[in-house]
């Protein structure tokens, strides 16, 4: 964390040391809250990655690589809050690739300090609460490889929006269609709480809703949606 004049405010690793899994560990976002704590989601193949007040407090499943996200306040160095949060079963299809699962891509604060995550997946055991859509739109056993395209398989996005203090899931979903939803999705947050999420998809039945453009153009389309605070889809175009 760097002060606005350039100086090194805070800094520290975060990490496990019993592998198991590939890929160790890696981070793939941070944002900061209105309070000024770091917000970060990674993925780790750790069976200790440190956790505090966890939704999910052991890696819950084997040999593959666990979305992880935690909250630091940078004041005290201390790790506020900090879980798993991932698939429930060994359920990738064979050959898949580390890209499956879950590949967190963007992370977000919203102002009463909930975090929202948004990645492609392609777990059937995903955990889904209050869910716009609660399974797996995509063949899991189906890959869509294109030439020049980050496609690594068939997968929809998920979207989770967890709370560190109770701690809990407010709501959690997948979003897509029967096609892939991948690329390097993101998302931010408006003053009301309202979720924009952006992404790519290859579906001509992604979940649309009051839609620009009603149908695909070609072989791949940028998709954007709206979710209410609670999950409810608003837009989706």
């Amino acid at each position: 964390l760097f002060g606005t004049g350039g100086t090194l405010e805070f800094a520290s690793c975060l990490a496990g040391s019993t592998r198991n899994g590939p890929s160790p560990e890696s981070l793939r976002g941070v944002a900061i809250g209105n309070n000024g704590d770091l917000y970060v989601v990674g993925l780790s193949s750790m069976t200790d990655f440190p956790v505090v007040n966890p939704i999910q407090g052991a890696k819950p499943v084997a040999n593959q690589r666990i979305m992880t996200v935690s909250q630091i306040d940078p004041d005290t160095s201390t790790l506020v809050f900090s879980t798993y949060f991932g698939p429930t079963a060994e359920d990738l299809p064979p050959g898949s690739g580390s890209l499956m699962g879950l590949f967190p891509a963007d992370i977000e604060v919203d102002s009463a300090g909930n975090i929202v995550v948004i990645g492609p997946g392609n777990s059937m055991s995903y955990p889904t609460l209050n869910a716009t859509q609660a399974k797996l739109a995509v063949p899991q056993n189906t890959a869509q490889f294109r030439n020049g395209s980050f496609a690594s398989g068939a997968q929809d996005l998920f979207v989770p929006k967890l709370d560190p203090v109770a701690p809990g899931i407010v709501f959690s979903t997948f979003f897509g269609g029967s096609q892939a939803e991948n690329g390097f999705p993101s998302l931010t947050i408006d003053a009301s709480n309202n979720i924009y999420v952006a992404s790519w998809t290859h579906s001509t039945d992604h979940p649309l809703l009051n839609p620009l453009q009603a149908s695909l153009a070609g072989d791949g389309n940028l998709a954007l949606a709206k979710f209410s605070p609670a999950g409810a889809l608003a837009f989706s175009t």
